[in-house]
């Protein structure tokens, strides 16, 4: 069972890491993509410590935009 809480522990905190150092990159050029690996590695781990509650809000919002896609 371990093992596969680091499994999602890494691939939460690699997919989080690539996001936000992408984000400040776009946003501000190359300044973002010098100095974004700082707020990035941050969140990535604490992404990566809390990934299963970030899994289920991802359910949730995806589920509520399917409803609403859906819906209409």
């Amino acid at each position: 069972m371990r093992d596969w809480y680091d499994a999602g522990t890494w691939i939460t905190a690699a997919a989080t890491f690539v996001g936000v150092w992408g984000f400040c990159t776009l946003t501000y050029g190359f300044l973002g993509f010098a100095l974004g690996w700082m707020p990035a590695a941050v969140l990535a781990v604490i992404f990566g410590m809390f990934w299963p509650l970030v899994v289920l809000l991802l359910m949730v919002a995806a589920a509520v935009i399917l409803f609403s896609i859906l819906k209409k």
